[in-house]
C-alpha cells in the first residue's frame, strides 16, 4: 500500500489513541476506520494491523482476522500478544497444532505470562496431554494464585483424570476467588450430579444460573434446574429460546437433545445431536447420546465415530464414551465380534479409575444378613410408618426395573419417582442403622416428605433405584406396608447388558466381567435372605421373561400386589409420557417386546463368566 502523503508528527499516534478510545466506547466500526486510516499513512504499522485483526475477529470474519494477525506477527516476530490472539482464532477454526505451536512460542518468550500459560493448558487438555496441561496451570497459579480461571481449569484436568476429590477442591477454590464464576459452579454441579449428589448439584446449578444468566453456563444450568424440577416442556421452551439467541452453541443443542430423548421424542433429539456435531465434530457426548436415541441401521455413523477415534487427542473419559457408542452401534448392526472389542476397550479404560472392592462388598452382605434377621425386623415394625405410599422397585441394574416402573406409573393413581438416592444417602450418613424407634421414625418422616414432593396427591410413588435391594430389610422395617418389587432377569442377559452400559459414576463392579459375576452371586445370596425374612405379601418377584411373554397376566398380578384397582393403561407403558432418565430411555418407549430375551447367545464365546450364574 502506497502512502497518499507523509504523516505529520504525532499523527499516527493520535489516530491510534482515537482507535483504542473507540474500542473502549464499543464503536467498533469507528475503530476499524481509524486503523485503516493509520495504514494508509504507515502500511507496516504493527499496532494498527494487530488491532484491525482483533476487530475482524470480533466481527466474525475469522479468515481476515487470521491473515491480519499473521501480518502483525511478521511485523513484530517477538510479539506475545499477536501470538495469543492468532492462536485463539486458529483454535476456533480447528487448527489446533498451529495454535499450540504459537502458544508454546509465547510461553517461551514470556514464561511469566499467565494468559499464555492458561491458554496453552486448554490446548494441551484438548489434546489429552494432561501432564503438560497441569504443568502450565501449576505455573499460572504460582504466578497468580488468585486467578480463578487457572484454578477452574486445574480442576477440569483433575476431573478428567478421575481425581474427583482434588477436582472438587480446585473448583471450590475458583468459586471462593470469584463467587459469580458461573462456569466453575456448573463444572462442580456436573461432578456432583455424576456422583449422585443431586442436592449439591442443584445448589451449584442454581448459583451458575443466578450469577451469569445469559452465559452458556448460566443458560445450561437454568435449563437443568427447570427439567429436574419436573418441567420438561418448560425446559424445552427455554432451551429453544436460548438457541434462538445463540444458534451455534453446541452445548445447548446437546442439552436440548437430552431433554427430548428423555421425553421420548427421539427423532427430534437426533436432530439436536446432529446440530451439536455440526458445531463441533469432536463432541463425543453427542455421538454417545445419538446412538442411544435410536437403533443404528446406517454404517456411516460407525465410520464417523471410527474416524474420530482414530484422530486421537481425547481424554480417557471421552475415549470410553466413543468405545461404548461404537459398541452399541455395532451391536445394532449385528457385528457382534467388533461390538465386543469396543465394549472390552471401553470397560478396560474405565477400570483405571473405577475399582471394585470384592472383600468390602462381601463383608457388607455378611453383616446385613447377620443384622437383619426375621426376629429383629419383626420387633422393629411399627417404629417407622404404616404408610403404603412407597413402591420400591429393586434388582440388578439392567434387569427390567425401568419397564416395571413404566407399567406401574401408567396407573393414574401412581407417580414415578425414578431413581432416588434416599436410602443409600441415609446409610452413608448414619452408617449401620440401628433398628430402634428414634432413627426409624426420623427416616420414615424424611422419606415420606420426599415422596410427597414428587406426588403430592398420589396413592403410590415409585422409587426405582435398583440398588435398594441392599437395604430391603431396613426399608421393610421402616415401612412395613410398602411394596417391594424385585425384578429378575436371565443372569447372562442381565450381566451382558450391564457390561454394555456406560454408567456415569459409581457401579464400580460393572467394568469387569469377573467383577459383574462376583457381584451377581453376592446379590443373589442377599435376595435369598430377604425372601426368608420379608413377608411374601410385601415382596413380589417378577421375572422379566415371564412379563414379556404373558404381559397381561403378570401386569394384573403386579397392579393387584400394589393394592391398586386395575387400569387398562398399564398394558401400554410405551404411551407413558413421563421423562425417563435411565440408560433404558429408548427401550422404555417401545411396546413390550422379546428381542432382549436370550440376547446373550450372540456373545456366548466371550462371556463364560456369566453362563454358570443362577437367577437371583
Amino acid at each position: 500500500m502506497e502512502n497518499a502523503r507523509e504523516p505529520e508528527d504525532g499523527e499516527v499516534d493520535s489516530l491510534l489513541d482515537l482507535a483504542f478510545d473507540a474500542v473502549e466506547e464499543h464503536r467498533l466500526d469507528r475503530a476499524e476506520a481509524l486503523c485503516r486510516q493509520v495504514l494508509t499513512l504507515e502500511p507496516r504499522n504493527f499496532q494498527a494491523t494487530l488491532l484491525l485483526g482483533a476487530l475482524a475477529g470480533q466481527g466474525g470474519r475469522a479468515t481476515e482476522a487470521i491473515a491480519l494477525l499473521g501480518d502483525a506477527l511478521a511485523l513484530d516476530p517477538d510479539s506475545t500478544d499477536a501470538r495469543l490472539q492468532l492462536a485463539g482464532f486458529l483454535r476456533a477454526e480447528g487448527r489446533l497444532d498451529e495454535a499450540t505451536r504459537l502458544l508454546e512460542e509465547a510461553v517461551g518468550l514470556e514464561p511469566d505470562n499467565v494468559i499464555a500459560q492458561n491458554d496453552l493448558a486448554v490446548l494441551y487438555l484438548e489434546a489429552a496431554r494432561q501432564s503438560e496441561a497441569l504443568a502450565c496451570l501449576e505455573q499460572a497459579i504460582l504466578l497468580k494464585p488468585d486467578d480463578p480461571t487457572a484454578h477452574h481449569r486445574f480442576g477440569m484436568i483433575l476431573d478428567v483424570q478421575g481425581r474427583e476429590d482434588e477436582a472438587v477442591a480446585a473448583y471450590r477454590r475458583a468459586i471462593a476467588l470469584d463467587p459469580d464464576f458461573a462456569e466453575a459452579h456448573e463444572s462442580l454441579a456436573n461432578l456432583f450430579y455424576l456422583q449422585g449428589h443431586a442436592l449439591e448439584a442443584a445448589d451449584h446449578y442454581r448459583k451458575a444460573a443466578e450469577a451469569q444468566p445469559e452465559s452458556p453456563s448460566g443458560r445450561r444450568s437454568r435449563a437443568w434446574l427447570i427439567f429436574e424440577g419436573g418441567q420438561p416442556a418448560e425446559a424445552e421452551a427455554y432451551l429453544r429460546q436460548s438457541l434462538s439467541a445463540d444458534p451455534d452453541n453446541g452445548g445447548l443443542h446437546h442439552l436440548l437433545g437430552n431433554v427430548l430423548n428423555q421425553m421420548g421424542r427421539f427423532d427430534e433429539a437426533t436432530s439436536c445431536f446432529e446440530a451439536a456435531l455440526a458445531t463441533d465434530k469432536r463432541h463425543v457426548m453427542s455421538f454417545e447420546a445419538l446412538v442411544r436415541a435410536k437403533t443404528v441401521t446406517d454404517r456411516s455413523l460407525v465410520a464417523r465415530m471410527e474416524a474420530l477415534l482414530a484422530t486421537g487427542g481425547f481424554s480417557d473419559h471421552k475415549r470410553v464414551s466413543l468405545h461404548f457408542a461404537l459398541g452399541k452401534a455395532l451391536d445394532d448392526l449385528g457385528d457382534h465380534e467388533a461390538a465386543m472389542s469396543h465394549f472390552d476397550a471401553g470397560n478396560r479404560l474405565k477400570r483405571q479409575w473405577a475399582r471394585f472392592d470384592r472383600e468390602k462388598f462381601t463383608r457388607f452382605v455378611d453383616n446385613t444378613i447377620r443384622l437383619y434377621t426375621r426376629d429383629v425386623i419383626s420387633r422393629s415394625v411399627g417404629a417407622g410408618s404404616e404408610a403404603a405410599l412407597p413402591i420400591l422397585i429393586v434388582g440388578m441394574p439392567r434387569s427390567g426395573t425401568t419397564l416395571l416402573e413404566q407399567i406401574v406409573s401408567s396407573h393414574p393413581d401412581v407417580v414415578a419417582g425414578d431413581e432416588l438416592t434416599f436410602w443409600s444417602d441415609t446409610i452413608q450418613r448414619l452408617g449401620e442403622v440401628p433398628l430402634t424407634p428414634a432413627p426409624l421414625g426420623r427416616i420414615a418422616a424424611e422419606y415420606l416428605a420426599l415422596l410427597r414432593r414428587i406426588g403430592p396427591s398420589a396413592a403410590r410413588v415409585t422409587d426405582k433405584m435398583p440398588e435398594n435391594f441392599r437395604w430391603a430389610g431396613l426399608i421393610h422395617a421402616t415401612f412395613p406396608n410398602a411394596r417391594i418389587i424385585h425384578c429378575r432377569r436371565n443372569p447372562p442377559d442381565t450381566c451382558l447388558s450391564i457390561y454394555f452400559t456406560h454408567f456415569n459414576m459409581g457401579h464400580e463392579f460393572t467394568y469387569s466381567r469377573e467383577d459383574i459375576a462376583f457381584f451377581y452371586r453376592q446379590y443373589a445370596r442377599l435376595m435369598a435372605h430377604w425372601r426368608r425374612v420379608i413377608p411374601a405379601d410385601r415382596l413380589l418377584e417378577i421375572d422379566y421373561e415371564e412379563l414379556v411373554s404373558d404381559r397381561e397376566r403378570v401386569t394384573r398380578r403386579l397392579i393387584a400386589f400394589c393394592g391398586l384397582d386395575w387400569n387398562e393403561g398399564c398394558l401400554a407403558p410405551e404411551r407413558n409420557r413421563r421423562a425417563v432418565k435411565t440408560a433404558s430411555l429408548w427401550q422404555a418407549r417401545q411396546p413390550v417386546y422379546r428381542r432382549s430375551v436370550e440376547r446373550w447367545r450372540n456373545y456366548e464365546p466371550w462371556i463364560p463368566e456369566f453362563l454358570s450364574l443362577e437367577r437371583g
